[in-house]
């Protein structure tokens, strides 16, 4: 995205979650049949097994459903690639530091000529205001590095450790609770970046902060409920199938918002094609140390407890 213009930024961050919430969407048309009935394997016997209702159409069917969408974004790529409406819409990496450093020097030369006249004064006028503007545009060091590592703390929540327990958390309320968490918490990626699409760019560095840490909270109850497998807080009630539900929505909207915040203040710094990259980095790191610390725990340790319907 770094060859392409900011404003399309937010057009493949809002893409990125429509590729979850269409198939969200096929997801709740094919539904689970509602939740499992414990049934004697035999006449007589004394456990029971789970029996689970069939869906309305076959997983085979919802896989293919996929495939088209990935040659669908394939294609897609490629039009992108090979297009020539999409090449002029490219554009070139000079280094913003470098017209500055030009522009500076015109200015100086500005000031320092006593006898310029009313031409020489807009010139100089012209300039300090494309530089004020440029000001807006750097980074200090601390930002810089702070995004970056909220970055990789989002990543590392939502592409790691918390995908790694959600049936932790969810199941023991229910297969339609579970369900409903995973297709419902697809549906708000996008809804979120749709969002951030919309905000003004002081506003997102006001919110930013408040936004994570109530992301944060979120994050802690669905930990929670997740290490309290397979009796977590108010199982058997209809509040704490919704509130699971909910909290889980809210958490993949606040940080979906988040990352969208983030990739959008990098882009708009003066070397927007680095801070992105960089923020790519971000990503797989704080994703991979997510991941591979709960491959840890849920394999090695016996933290998070599975729920068994009919146990």
């Amino acid at each position: 995205m770094a060859h392409f213009k900011s404003k399309y930024l937010m057009s493949y961050l809002i893409g990125q979650g429509l590729s979850g919430l269409i198939p969200s969407i096929v997801a709740i048309i094919q539904g689970i049949g509602g939740n499992p009935e414990c049934v004697a394997p035999t006449a007589g016997a004394n456990t029971t097994v789970a029996h689970y209702p069939e869906p309305r159409f076959s997983v085979s069917v919802f896989f293919i459903f996929l495939l088209v969408m990935v040659l669908l974004s394939w294609f897609a790529f490629v039009l992108l690639n090979h297009l020539k409406a999409c090449q002029s819409e490219r554009v070139t990496h000079k280094d913003d530091s470098e017209v500055e450093n030009q522009l500076k020097a015109v200015t100086e030369t500005v000031r320092s000529d006593s006898s310029s006249d009313k031409g020489s004064d807009e010139l100089q006028l012209n300039s300090e205001s494309f530089l004020n503007r440029s000001n807006d545009r750097n980074i200090s060091r601390n930002a810089f590095a702070g995004l970056l590592l909220t970055q990789a703390y989002i990543c590392a929540l939502t592409n790691g450790v918390l995908p790694s327990i959600q049936s932790y958390s969810c199941l023991p309320y229910g297969n339609t609770a579970y369900h409903l968490t995973v297709t419902l918490s697809s549906m708000a990626n996008p809804i979120a970046c749709f969002v951030a699409f919309y905000m003004s760019a002081s506003v997102i560095k006001k919110t930013l902060p408040a936004v994570v840490g109530v992301g944060t909270l979120c994050a802690v109850y669905i930990i929670v409920t997740a290490v309290m497998s397979p009796t977590p807080p108010l199982q058997d009630s209809t509040s704490g199938k919704v509130l699971v539900i909910i909290v889980w929505i809210a958490f993949t909207s606040l940080f979906s918002y988040s990352r969208a915040c983030i990739a959008t203040i990098l882009r708009n710094t003066s070397t927007g094609h680095k801070s992105l990259f960089f923020c790519g980095v971000f990503t797989q790191i704080g994703s991979t140390i997510g991941a591979v610390f709960m491959f840890i725990l849920t394999n090695f340790t016996a933290i998070f407890v599975p729920f068994f319907p009919c146990k």
